[in-house]
């Protein structure tokens, strides 16, 4: 950290404004360090982010090829959150392309050349959808219901615009002087925001878990909802660690480590976020025998069971089979044809006499 002073020693001792002398000047002041005998204007504690971020784009691609693989080419339990998470990795590795392109800007010019710009977009884009995401996921939507409660949009309406909020706070912290009073203000509203947030996503998390925790109880299904809520409770464990990363161990970092070390707190939070986003696509990737799919079909198979009619009341939810009927008086036994309808989606027994 460098600090330039100017002192102006001409007639100091005055009355009043008569002994005052102004002087008035233009800077041009420029820092740069020497970095194997080449100009680097990046500080020293960022010199290795340009090449981190540009390898990180090289693993998110990996992953994201692996991740639409996996959807498109196995994914026959695949629904629209699917492809939700598929852009949001997307967006995560446009927002590290143009990051490392910044900062390497930087690096060589001094200045971002208009780089920061969609930088800046992309990055306040996948900052809101990883909180929806996570919304979207812990309310159970697509999992254990196919709508979102009006808790659940509540919680959209406000972290949306929360995440909006946060990453205007976080341009402006990135772009003024550190000893501005406009720049005191703005780091307290971004911080303040984040913490916010994160204890916001786990809000839809634990009204599942509790929700599935009163099901078990009254509606019958004790062991299917106790398996949905020791599933979940995984996912809420994982979402509370990301959140304890980003709002506990990335403020310790910033304030512990010394300028030499700063690109320390950066790649711990990309490894944090890889780590979750690769557990939680894991969990919830659209194969066949996932926990967490075959949930949504253990429901509908007792949901169609309840409304099937059969003759003598027996079902098996693998096949659907109805046994046939009891003879007739006269000896001749009635036949059973299953037959599709188109309104309801379900299949109907028609009995035809010989």
């Amino acid at each position: 950290m460098y600090q330039t002073f100017f002192i102006n020693c001409e007639n100091q001792c005055y009355i009043g404004n008569k002994g005052l002398h102004t002087v008035t000047f233009d800077v041009i002041l420029t820092e740069y360090n020497v970095r194997n005998g080449k100009t680097s204007y990046l500080s020293i504690g960022s010199w290795p982010l340009p090449i981190f971020y540009g390898s990180m784009v090289g693993v998110y691609l990996l992953c994201l090829g692996l991740w639409l693989w996996t959807v498109f080419r196995k994914g026959n339990n695949r629904n629209r959150l699917h492809h939700l998470m598929s852009a949001l990795v997307v967006l995560k590795v446009l927002s590290l392309t143009f990051e490392a392109i910044e900062l390497h800007y930087q690096d060589t010019h001094g200045v971002s050349g208009g780089w920061a710009i969609p930088y800046y977009a992309f990055l306040t884009v996948k900052g809101s959808f990883v909180f929806v995401l996570i919304v979207l996921i812990g309310s159970g939507w697509k999992f254990l219901k196919p709508y979102l409660s009006a808790k659940d949009k509540k919680i959209l309406m406000v972290v949306i615009p929360l995440q909006i909020l946060d990453n205007i706070a976080l341009v402006i912290t990135e772009q003024t002087e550190e000893g501005l009073m406009l720049w005191r203000f703005w780091v307290f509203i971004f911080r303040g925001i984040d913490i916010v947030c994160c204890v916001a996503v786990l809000a839809p998390v634990v009204w599942s878990m509790t929700s599935l925790k009163v099901a078990a109880q009254t509606d019958g299904k004790a062991a299917v909802n106790l398996k949905k809520m020791a599933l979940f409770r995984g996912f809420y464990l994982s979402v509370i660690a990301y959140m304890y990363c980003r709002v506990v161990i990335l403020y310790v970092l910033e304030y512990s480590l010394k300028y030499k070390y700063l690109w320390v707190k950066p790649v711990f939070d990309e490894l944090a976020a890889l780590v979750f986003y690769t557990y939680t696509a894991w969990k919830f990737r659209p194969v066949v025998g996932n926990p967490y799919l075959s949930l949504e079909c253990i429901d509908e198979a007792k949901d169609i069971a309840a409304v099937i009619p059969s003759p003598t009341g027996d079902v098996e939810l693998s096949t659907f089979s109805f046994p046939a009927p009891p003879n007739d008086v006269d000896g001749s036994s009635a036949s059973s044809e299953i037959q599709p309808t188109t309104n309801t989606g379900l299949h109907h027994v028609q009995n035809q006499d010989p």
